[in-house]
């Protein structure tokens, strides 16, 4: 069966160590941790090598014997030189994981495209893969054939797109143009589910994208079709906040629920399948 982890999102604002000890109460088999903060405003968990809060999660993550999926968020118009990384990318070396997930805010395409480029060439040293999000509100990477495109053209073989399931659907991404890409492109899938019929402003789009989404099987995208453009037994992120929903039940219930349902979700696919 699929690997199925627990990404920040879902769980936003809960500390590594903690994110750990809940995603294996829950019954996960691993957790996505955000080492480099997506907006100012956001903590910056102390998870530098020789950090007590990293040997804390290492710990905890033996204890377990969960893994780390993947670590975000990299912003490309951030980062103009990506050694200025190293901190994160020596605390991914302890974490044991390979996956970095990038995102762009930057509108310029040969800037993404240069940027990606120079972030893949620097991190393979480090072994690892670099995975290009796309979302609606991001214009330089709104969609999955201007991500592609950036993917193509940095030219790296550790250069990937990510697919998650709500940006997929409101960006107007089809079935035929996912089976049309190399199966090699996607190495995991962030997964949640919506309504299907989507917001009617940009506005809301962001709110329910980033606050108030599904969890896998409770609403109506069509992640079974996804999935099955896609390669077979990929690793699953669950990035679902349900931010209202945390507030009223607490972080351990989210990861219970979040992965009860894509347990459930799961078994279905499958025996579809």
């Amino acid at each position: 069966m699929n690997q199925i982890s627990l990404a920040y999102l879902t769980v936003f604002g809960l500390a590594p160590p903690d994110h750990v000890s809940f995603a294996a109460q829950a019954g996960y088999d691993a957790v996505g941790l955000r080492l480099v903060p997506a907006l100012p405003e956001e903590e910056q968990f102390p998870m530098t090598v020789g950090s007590e809060m990293l040997r804390e999660t290492l710990s905890r993550l033996s204890d377990t014997g969960l893994s780390v999926l993947d670590v975000e968020n990299v912003k490309l118009n951030r980062f103009t030189d990506p050694v200025s990384l190293t901190p994160i990318f020596d605390a991914m070396a302890e974490l044991g994981t390979t996956k970095v997930l990038v995102t762009s805010d930057a509108e310029d395409e040969s800037l993404n495209i240069e940027r990606l480029s120079a972030l893949c060439e620097f991190g393979s040293t480090y072994g690892l893969d670099f995975h290009l999000e796309f979302m609606p509100w991001t214009l330089g990477v709104a969609t999955l054939e201007q991500a592609e495109r950036i993917v193509s053209a940095a030219g790296a073989p550790n250069a990937h797109l990510m697919i998650d399931a709500i940006h997929y659907d409101r960006t107007g991404g089809t079935l035929e143009k996912l089976a049309a890409l190399s199966p090699g492109r996607f190495r995991y899938i962030q997964l949640c589910d919506a309504p299907k019929i989507p917001p009617q402003t940009d506005e809301d789009i962001l709110h329910q994208g980033r606050f108030e989404r599904q969890f896998p099987g409770d609403g109506g995208l069509d992640l079974f079709g996804v999935m099955a453009a896609l390669p077979a037994g990929i690793p699953i992120s669950v990035e679902a906040p349900r931010r209202s929903l945390l507030e009223e039940v607490g972080y351990e219930e989210i990861a219970r629920r979040s992965f009860a349902a894509t347990r459930k979700w799961l078994e279905e696919y499958l025996e579809s399948t």
